[in-house]
């Protein structure tokens, strides 16, 4: 939304108002925007991995990087899109904790999806 909104509001409604409505812009099609009037759903889902953290130069071997382990399930959540179906998935954020040694060993994406929602 942006900065000037509430100027903006003031400006139409000149008598006061007690709520207003923002609606979601469409796309323009034939030279006119059109309203987002209705969704087709939404999904949410959430995926941890959990890693082992170890020395990236001593203790390689012996550590599990989460994030590599995630890759391949992000990966399928992403290629859910279809556009003949016009299902939408968008993989959004990647939330990692640290352990004692600083490393990232837990880690939780969130995707988004168009008409459905993914937190990964």
């Amino acid at each position: 939304m942006s900065a000037d909104f509430g100027v903006r509001t003031a400006e139409r409604c000149t008598q006061g108002a007690t709520a207003v409505l923002v609606y979601e812009g469409g796309p323009m099609v034939g030279g006119a925007y059109h309203l987002v009037t209705a969704r087709k759903g939404r999904a949410s889902y959430r995926l941890a991995a959990h890693g082992k953290a170890a020395h990236a130069g001593s203790s390689h071997a012996e550590g599990i990087n989460a994030i590599v382990g995630l890759v391949d399930a992000v990966k399928a959540a992403a290629a859910l899109t279809s556009y003949d179906d016009e299902l939408t998935v968008n993989v959004g954020v990647i939330h990692g904790a640290r352990s004692r040694t600083g490393c990232r060993t837990k880690l939780r994406p969130n995707s988004r999806c168009g008409p459905l929602i993914l937190m990964s």
